[in-house]
């Protein structure tokens, strides 16, 4: 149902793909700040090409990847297809992104994209894009907030306790004023 959604805003964009640029951007009325796409911050490509050998005399011309100095998106996944299947490029900006977090990124779709494939009829709603095994993590390394607290103190001893360890710091903000 999605991919089918996807195609037909696909075919659509290609129809009106001689669109002015900067006629689209007034048209949608964006206010534009000249650090960031006017339009979009995240780009899916698929690429389909067909894979090119050339043969000159006895040189050999074969396609090669062109490395990425620069994103021009926060993100930008980059899908190709070859005979043996598909391979996935991640080109993310290093100012929002750290090379572990972009890791993770690609780690999420691999997950979501073998859960479509396992269940195709499935809603994108339905599907995790985390694997069991960090799910397990998070619900049990960063939702550990189990603490241990004296039995013998009411919640109100302990909430006077720790304004008279922490005097500076603000207890209630309200629409009026602020209670220290």
């Amino acid at each position: 149902e999605f991919l089918s959604e996807i195609k037909e805003l696909a075919l659509n964009a290609y129809e009106n793909q001689e669109y002015p640029f900067e006629e689209l951007v007034e048209e949608v009325e964006v206010r534009r700040d000249l650090s960031r796409n006017p339009l979009f911050d995240v780009m899916f490509t698929m690429q389909n090409n067909e894979e090119i050998h050339l043969a000159m005399g006895e040189a050999q011309v074969n396609m090669l990847g062109i490395p990425f100095i620069d994103a021009k998106f926060d993100l930008d996944l980059q899908a190709t297809a070859y005979e043996e299947g598909y391979a996935l490029d991640l080109v993310y900006c290093s100012d929002l992104f750290t090379e572990t977090s972009a890791q993770v990124i690609l780690e999420h779709f691999k997950v979501l994209l073998d859960r479509v494939i396992a269940n195709p009829e499935m809603k994108l709603s339905e599907l995790h894009m985390v694997s069991e095994v960090e799910q397990q993590r998070i619900l049990t390394v960063f939702n550990n907030t189990h603490t241990e607290y004296a039995q013998h103190h009411t919640a109100v001893e302990r909430f006077e306790k720790h304004a008279e360890q922490t005097p500076e710091k603000t207890v209630i903000e309200y629409e009026t004023g602020v209670l220290r």
